[in-house]
């Protein structure tokens, strides 16, 4: 994008007396960019997340480890609070843990494995 506006990337100058100002000891642009911009930008989104969703809806969300795409992320603490998690809506929560169990083995000879990504 710079090359076609003919501009060169380079980095602001590092002042000394100016301390709230983002003076990053970087040897390159890109350094610069990414300590004074793309870091703290994703660790705002990172805390509004953790703002977002409490723990409570983490533990809903290990649901999503059952997608095929995701079982091999799938641990036995996470299938516990899955289970626990979803208990009262659970026809058998005794033969869960069997069903998830039978479920990864379905799954962990195909190649071509289904995820929630509709463009994957």
């Amino acid at each position: 994008m710079a090359e076609t506006a003919g501009t060169t990337i380079s980095k602001p100058r590092t002042v000394k007396r100016q301390t709230l100002r983002g003076n990053v000891d970087a040897d390159t642009p890109e350094i610069d960019y990414r300590q004074t911009m793309y870091l703290p930008f994703v660790d705002g989104i990172i805390q509004q997340l953790s703002d977002l969703f409490p723990q409570l809806t983490l533990r809903a969300t290990r649901g999503l480890l059952l997608i095929p795409s995701n079982l091999e992320k799938l641990t036995d603490k996470s299938i516990i609070d899955i289970m626990e998690y979803y208990e009262p809506d659970l026809f058998c929560k005794h033969s869960f843990i069997q069903e998830v169990r039978l479920w990864k083995r379905q799954w962990s000879a195909d190649d071509n494995l289904p995820s929630a990504n509709p463009s994957a």
